[in-house]
């Protein structure tokens, strides 16, 4: 699977579902996410990256340790 990894704007890590992305917007200083239903997520310019399932499950092991 593939997905999009983002910094929202209190510095936190997010992962969106590549298939459930409605829009990326850029929106001033920041980019939006919006992932339908309403939901939508502002997130630091700069910070967006394209990653697969594996390596959050990596990322996530290394953090845990």
């Amino acid at each position: 699977m593939l997905f999009l990894k983002a910094q929202t704007l209190e510095g936190k890590t997010e992962y969106f579902n590549a298939e459930k992305i409605l829009s990326i917007k850029p929106d001033g200083s920041v980019i939006k996410i919006l992932m339908g239903a309403g939901l939508f997520w502002n997130v630091k310019r700069g910070t967006l990256e394209w990653t697969h399932h594996e390596m959050i499950i990596m990322e996530a092991n290394k953090n845990a340790i």
